[in-house]
C-alpha cells in the first residue's frame, strides 16, 4: 500500500519474467525499446511494464487497454519517467516494485 498528502499515487508489482515479442509490440513504442538496449531484458521490461500499470493507477484509469498512450521518457538509475511522473522501482527477490513519486 502507499499513500502521499500530496495527491494521487500509483503502485505496482509484477514478477521478472521473459516477455514475448508480441507483449513487446503491443506495450512499448521502438523509443521505449531503444531505451532498453544494453539493459538486462527480462527485468527491464518488467520495470517498464511496473512503471506504466503505476502510472495508470496514479491516473485512477488504467491502462484503458492501451499501455502505449504512457510512453517511458527517461530512465535515471532505478527511476523511469513518463511525462513529469518519476516512478521508482526496486528489485526484490524475482520481483519489481514500482511507486509513483
Amino acid at each position: 500500500a502507499i499513500a502521499s498528502e500530496k495527491g494521487p499515487v500509483g503502485i505496482d508489482i509484477e514478477e521478472i519474467q521473459p516477455r514475448s515479442p508480441g507483449f513487446t509490440e503491443i506495450v512499448f513504442t521502438a523509443a521505449e525499446v531503444a531505451l532498453l538496449a544494453g539493459r538486462d531484458q527480462d527485468e527491464w521490461m518488467t520495470r517498464c511494464w511496473v512503471a506504466k500499470e503505476a502510472f495508470g493507477k496514479m491516473l485512477g484509469k488504467g491502462l484503458m487497454g492501451n499501455p502505449r498512450a504512457y510512453q517511458i521518457e527517461e530512465i535515471n538509475g532505478d527511476a523511469l519517467r513518463i511525462q513529469d511522473t518519476w516512478i521508482n522501482t526496486i528489485k526484490h527477490f524475482n520481483y519489481i516494485i514500482g511507486w509513483t513519486n
